[in-house]
């Protein structure tokens, strides 16, 4: 139920102390957790661990290495509608119009209301795209093609 849910916010910018008021002010001080800057890749791995979905509202990406970690550990990502993100998450994940508070409330809300077989699709979908498109292995098989 959406009383059960909480939201983790992992990283900063300016836009934080903005946040923190505006979950105050609407009484979700206890649901709306700030981790802060992370630097510590298994505390990382935890986060993405604990969570359904990733949200990434960014309006401007060049590449998104936040997606393709959420992807690698499994998990659909929820993203402004801008190319860099679509062309990266693709099926992988739900996309609201960038800068939307009403966008993505929608955007969670339907991702909520699928199936959980459906989020699930969605999670092994994640992983395969990561792994396929953005690991090492497949990488260097490129340059290797590149190079001979």
């Amino acid at each position: 139920t959406k009383e059960d849910e909480v939201l983790i916010i992992v990283g900063g910018g300016y836009e934080e102390k903005k946040v923190r008021k505006e979950a105050a002010v609407k009484g979700l001080s206890g649901r709306v957790y700030f981790a802060g800057k992370c630097t510590d890749r298994q505390v990382l791995a935890n986060y993405y661990r604990l969570a359904s979905v990733v949200v990434i509202p960014s309006e401007r990406e060049s590449f998104s290495l936040v997606a393709l970690e959420a992807m690698s550990s499994g998990k659909p990502v929820i993203a402004s509608d801008i190319k860099s993100l679509h062309n990266r998450i693709g099926e992988a994940g739900l996309f609201f119009k960038a800068g939307s508070v009403e966008g993505l409330r929608t955007a969670l809300d339907s991702f909520f209301s699928l199936p959980a077989v459906q989020r699930v699709s969605m999670s092994k979908l994640a992983r395969e795209l990561a792994l396929s498109e953005y690991s090492w292995d497949g990488h260097m098989a490129l340059l290797e093609k590149l190079y001979v």
